[in-house]
């Protein structure tokens, strides 16, 4: 692991065992990674950029989560579409345990645009990402098939956020009473008939 993973990772453990970014020192990071105070200088300017490297990894783990590009081989269009939900499905779980580490990052003097940038570079990134797993995976074999009508990226983005949104919600604000296999079926059944071709 490299030095600059290691600063990460070493706070990311300090935050979670201190529960605060504020009761974290540079001292205490350095120690953690077996490195010298001063060789975190040589990758971050400060603290605030450290927390904001943080914030981008924790980001990134989470888009990542619901990028499931797997189990797809061999399968049929509608197969390949509840597969997709799944996946998403399961992503979802795994943000709902990253975010108890994101929730106490955010110190009050970090500067709130840095963190809007990265959030809004990694969530253009993630639906570029899985819209190309879906038009790979699940898509284009409904088109093969001709159960599915051409629909443009920017339709079909709306309906893939729709999907991650909805599960998202589901997982982490727990206010839905619908349960999760209630849930993917009805979005499965939705899907399968906005795409539907005529």
């Amino acid at each position: 692991m490299n030095k600059k993973r290691k600063i990460i990772y070493s706070f990311m453990e300090l935050i979670k065992d201190k529960g605060s970014v504020s009761d974290v020192t540079i001292k205490e990071v350095a120690a953690k990674a077996g490195i010298g105070k001063g060789t975190i200088y040589e990758y971050f300017s400060s603290k605030d950029e450290i927390v904001t490297s943080v914030i981008d990894y924790v980001i990134g783990s989470m888009m990542e989560a619901f990028l499931i590009n797997e189990g797809y081989q061999n399968l049929s269009y509608e197969e390949s579409l509840r597969r997709y939900i799944e996946n998403i499905a399961i992503g979802s779980r795994k943000v709902s345990e990253i975010i108890a580490v994101q929730e106490s990052l955010i110190p009050g003097n970090l500067k709130l645009i840095d963190v809007k940038k990265i959030i809004f570079e990694k969530l253009i990134d993630f639906q570029k990402q899985n819209l190309g797993i879906f038009k790979e995976n699940v898509y284009d074999k409904g088109r093969q098939e001709g159960v599915v009508e051409l629909i443009d990226d920017y339709y079909l983005i709306i309906i893939l956020k729709t999907i991650v949104r909805e599960l998202k919600e589901l997982n982490h604000l727990k206010y839905n009473s619908m349960h999760e296999d209630e849930l993917k079926e009805k979005l499965f059944k939705i899907t399968l008939k906005i795409l539907k071709a005529e």
